[in-house]
């Protein structure tokens, strides 16, 4: 994220993606939607936090995995009914 590789960000997201940010929430719908909105919607402060978190900063419960004091949240994400197979994504950044 400390390069501002919006392309990058956007594939590690599920969708809708939840983004707080200048005082709103908003759903992003698509990896497109983010891409095309990510200077808005990612404030250099958030970056620039979650490049320089450290690992042992990490924070985890059973919503998933929160970086850079709540910036992003990542969770396991169900691929199927049973959740038999799953992947990781980011779910939520709050700037």
């Amino acid at each position: 994220m400390g390069n501002g590789d919006a392309a990058t960000i956007a594939g590690l997201a599920e969708y809708p993606l939840r983004v707080a940010a200048n005082d709103e929430s908003y759903d992003i719908q698509s990896a497109n939607d983010f891409i095309e909105n990510f200077d808005a919607l990612v404030t250099p402060e958030t970056r620039e936090a979650v490049a320089n978190q450290e690992y042992d900063q990490l924070f985890v419960n059973s919503d998933g995995v929160m970086l850079a004091d709540g910036a992003v949240w990542m969770s396991g994400i169900c691929d199927n009914d049973d959740c038999s197979s799953s992947h990781w994504a980011v779910t939520s950044i709050n700037n």
